[in-house]
């Protein structure tokens, strides 16, 4: 069991920064300090969610920076962002940080650390990295010498060599290098994408983080939500959730978090609680539609893993073939051509969706999802604005339209 943070001790361990200097590794006990620094990992274009998200608990952000949102945080406000985060990506713990210009400075850095005290032979580790305008080129290559030199510290102490687990770690480090400069951090998430309650999937879902950003963007709080293409039902799911105030982590079982012993009650009792303000959502505001009845068998499915599910009401039909709907919010993640076929026919169906909206929507607000930008003018309409989201490789942007 990891012993990372304890009560009865401050840990000082040293190591010598950029100057040569020798500094304190962070390793702060909860319990005996107020607040300590954090590390959440995010998209592209989420930082103003994020900062929503690390206030909301009452945390404090500290810097924010492309893809990555430092804060201050005391356990309960913690707990409480691992346990409600709908769009950030993974939350981490910053260990220490070090030069990294050469394999043997990182190995070396790495190596110091006492990992056998907190890692025992019964426990398995994983390593991953990112690495940017740096003298080590590659991210695979980081991560093996990481991994290498918490296996070698712990077997030259232990005489027991820990096993490596990729797939699911007791302990997850996070290897960061940006400029020569690096710094190892504990993951206490987990991916906080995997919601748990996609059973089944359609061929390119969206992931739920972005799907909770689009959610979050949606102005019209008090207006009904009906999603036109639900497909495996992401985003009609991140509504009820929203919604019905269900937390992001309803469904999981199992966080890193849970390894530190003094992290686990606190937690069980967080979550009683959050749990117990879950709410109805109100009769008919959430409506989900697909042209395909395999695709809203397989959205109605996702969505009994849910509380309150029922106040989903489903349709099946093509989209234009729908009466239409006036003074409501639209959502819509429309095919995108890379992926599930030729940009070329998809330019009629963004055409038609366009026409729909502004014929039969009077004074609704639509909220689309461009995975190609270039679909963004095929739909005939003026955006309201448009923000940027990236969906993995593709440079995405979430339009809104106000209806006349």
């Amino acid at each position: 069991m990891l012993s990372l943070i304890k009560k009865s001790k401050f840990l000082k361990l040293k190591s010598r920064n950029l100057a040569g200097e020798f500094v304190y590794l962070a390793m702060l006990s909860f319990f005996e300090y107020a607040h300590t620094d954090f590390i959440i990992q995010h998209g592209e274009g989420l930082n103003e969610f994020v900062k929503a998200e690390i206030t909301e608990v009452g945390a404090k952000v500290n810097e924010q920076g492309f893809r990555v949102s430092r804060f201050n945080a005391s356990p309960l406000q913690l707990v409480s962002l691992v346990y409600t985060a709908r769009v950030s990506s993974r939350i981490l713990m910053p260990l220490f940080k070090f030069s990294a210009f050469h394999k043997n400075k990182l190995y070396g850095a790495v190596r110091k650390f006492p990992w056998h005290s907190y890692i025992s032979k019964n426990e398995s580790i994983a390593v991953s990295a990112s690495v940017h305008n740096s003298a080590i080129k590659h991210s695979q290559y980081a991560a093996l010498t990481v991994k290498d030199a918490i296996v070698d510290e712990i077997r030259s102490e232990t005489g027991v060599r820990p096993d490596v687990n990729v797939q699911a770690p007791d302990f997850h480090l996070v290897l960061s290098i940006q400029n020569n400069n690096g710094e190892l951090s504990l993951d206490l998430s987990g991916p906080l994408h995997l919601r748990g309650y996609r059973q089944q999937s359609s061929k390119a879902p969206m992931r739920e983080t972005l799907a909770g950003a689009i959610i979050l963007s949606i102005e019209e709080k008090e207006l009904p939500i009906v999603d036109l293409m639900t497909g495996s039902g992401t985003l009609i799911l991140e509504a009820l959730m929203n919604k019905a105030k269900i937390p992001s982590g309803y469904l999981r079982r199992d966080f890193p978090l849970f390894k530190i012993p003094e992290f686990d009650e606190l937690f069980q009792q967080q979550k009683k609680k959050m749990n117990g303000e879950i709410i109805s959502p109100p009769a008919g505001f959430l409506t989900a539609n697909d042209h395909s009845a395999p695709m809203i068998e397989t959205a109605k499915y996702n969505a009994s893993a849910l509380p309150e599910s029922a106040f989903i009401h489903w349709e099946q039909k093509d989209f234009r073939k729908l009466p239409g709907f006036e003074n409501q919010v639209l959502l819509c993640n429309p095919p995108y051509g890379i992926r599930q076929g030729d940009k070329k026919n998809l330019q009629g169906l963004y055409r038609d969706l366009g026409d729909f909206l502004k014929k039969k929507c009077t004074g609704a607000a639509a909220y689309i999802y461009f995975g190609e930008r270039e679909f963004i003018a095929a739909i005939g309409l003026h955006p309201k604005w448009k923000k940027t989201m990236r969906s993995g490789a593709l440079d995405g942007r979430l339009v809104k339209f106000e209806l006349y």
